[in-house]
């Protein structure tokens, strides 16, 4: 028959998963909610959730002499805080946290893997990769002066001021390291990361690099999805069903994510478990029976003590199935 404790293999693990994500402000409701989330191909995530704000940093930049310095770093500030990116805390220590300063800023977009533009008091202001510039028609400096920067990680973004060149600025990118573990358990999963982003640098080269993902699993998506994305994420509901919860951050987003298709995953395995034991147990009985015929006291203690152990095994073999990926 079946093993007593084979409902163990669905109830454990889900109990164990919640009094992990408990702690964090997550929950999973139930194993049909784990299910349901289990079937996702994928998770979107804004860049900026990503990134750790406090060790992304700007190593150097070189100006053309153009402009004015301090209209070239307060325009390039004002592009990056409205941008919401990454590298906005690098360019708020660049102002000393003096917003009040910056320039108002018009008609901004984005352009697919190229770069931001927008109006700031009349003018023209590009900030992107080399490919951006080129495809505004504005001059750009021979590449080899962009390569000798480019180093352990870093990468370059260009400012333009009223079609003309006025600053590279040198940048790195870090990513949360919290994040990690999780980022990889979805990827062992089968659920791949799209990432919405305005910002050039971030590409799936650099988040395979940051994440220490393989890049198949990472998709940048683009410009048109992304406001989808923003429609989407700010859509607030009164109400929803209510079957994996978390606070609201990003980690606890996707902890419970992996919790639920790790969970998920452990409760098959515990199915499969529980269907080997049915056919060895009707096997075992079937001997059992033949034995009984021929000795009947001493078939009966030895079978009794076989199905006690038998039970026991069983049970404890669906709970390590059960248990077998779950998420710390």
């Amino acid at each position: 028959g079946v093993p007593a404790g084979s409902l163990l293999a669905s109830v454990v693990p889900l109990r164990s998963a919640n009094k992990r994500l408990n702690l964090d402000g997550a929950m999973i409701a139930n194993q049909d909610a784990a299910e349901e989330c289990a079937k996702s191909n994928a998770v979107v995530i804004d860049r900026a959730d990503i990134f750790d704000r406090a060790r992304c940093d700007m190593h150097g930049m070189k100006e053309y002499k153009n402009f004015r310095l301090d209209d070239v770093l307060l325009y390039t500030a004002a592009m990056v805080i409205h941008s919401g990116g990454p590298l906005t805390d690098v360019f708020d220590k660049v102002i000393a946290g003096h917003r009040e300063l910056l320039p108002p800023v018009k008609s901004f977009s984005y352009e697919d893997r190229q770069g931001i533009s927008a109006l700031i008091h009349g003018h023209k202001i590009l900030l992107g990769n080399r490919t951006f510039l080129v495809n505004h028609s504005i001059d750009v400096p021979n590449k080899t002066d962009e390569d000798k920067y480019k180093h352990d990680g870093r990468k370059i973004l260009y400012l333009a001021i009223a079609n003309k060149i006025a600053a590279i600025f040198v940048v790195s990118y870090k990513a949360d390291e919290t994040l990690l573990p999780y980022l990889r358990a979805l990827e062992n999963n089968g659920i791949q990361l799209l990432v919405r982003t305005c910002d050039a640098n971030i590409t799936e080269d650099l988040l395979s690099d940051c994440l220490e993902l393989p890049i198949t699993g990472i998709k940048v998506i683009s410009a048109t999805a992304g406001r989808l994305f923003q429609r989407l994420r700010a859509n607030v509901k009164e109400t929803a069903p209510a079957r994996v919860l978390h606070n609201g951050s990003t980690l606890t987003f996707l902890k419970s994510v992996a919790a639920a298709a790790g969970l998920n995953f452990g409760i098959r395995a515990g199915q499969i478990v529980q269907a080997a034991s049915v056919g060895i147990g009707l096997l075992g009985l079937m001997v059992l029976v033949i034995v009984s015929v021929t000795s009947d006291t001493i078939a009966l203690q030895a079978g009794t003590l076989q199905i006690v152990l038998f039970q026991a095994f069983w049970g404890l073999a669906a709970l390590v199935a059960g248990l077998f990926k779950s998420v710390k």
